[in-house]
């Protein structure tokens, strides 16, 4: 004898069914993530990745934002930025961080790390800003 499913469960199996039509459909994008996941500090072309999943680049994108909500180099930068960061609080510096993680330079990436990490010195030094209140 089965139970009969929640409201809650028969919602969600109705978004799977629209969202993620196919098992091999799902693992593949899962794997692709993957991929990016293990190889983010390398030189990624997303034409290959889309290859490797048997998709074309444009169909890859929109399956990869349906199934996260970010295009695929939306999640790779974030995950770089994820990386850059921790490096960052280790005491390396901006530009070492940046190519340790993947990204061709500091400049162009100086402003999301800023946003991320704190205010960043000319030299890629962190600089600590004092919380005060304001009078």
């Amino acid at each position: 004898m089965q139970a009969t499913p929640t409201f809650y469960h028969q919602q969600i199996l109705k978004i799977r069914a629209e969202v993620y039509p196919d098992d091999a459909v799902i693992r593949q994008i899962v794997q692709a993530k993957a991929f990016i996941d293990r190889h983010f500090s390398a030189a990624l072309d997303l034409n290959d990745i889309a290859g490797k999943a048997f998709y074309s680049r444009v169909h890859f994108i929109q399956l990869f934002k349906a199934f996260y909500g970010r295009t695929p180099h939306q999640y790779l930068v974030a995950v770089r930025m994820v990386a850059a960061r921790k490096l960052l609080r280790k005491g390396l510096s901006v530009k070492q961080a940046c190519v340790a993680v993947g990204f061709a330079s500091a400049r162009a990436v100086s402003g999301l790390l800023e946003r991320m990490a704190g205010n960043v010195s000319a030299a890629g030094e962190p600089v600590v800003r004092r919380m005060g209140r304001r009078s």
